[in-house]
């Protein structure tokens, strides 16, 4: 089974890893707009790990 461009637009992203994964394939591509939609999908995350990590109190703001 041949693994699509559109199909990895729909894969579910659970981890900053997987963004940077699709990152590189957008790069390959020379998608630049998927690419931008993934950098800030990976920065809010990002965000959201920070602050929950804060919040628990395994790093402090």
């Amino acid at each position: 089974m041949k693994i699509d461009i559109e199909m990895l637009k729909e894969l579910p992203r659970k981890s900053s890893q997987d963004y940077l994964a699709l990152m590189h394939r957008a790069l390959e591509t020379n998608d630049k707009k998927w690419f931008e939609e993934l950098a800030k999908e990976k920065t809010q995350l990002e965000q959201r790990e920070k602050a929950i990590r804060v919040e628990l109190g395994y790093i402090g703001e």
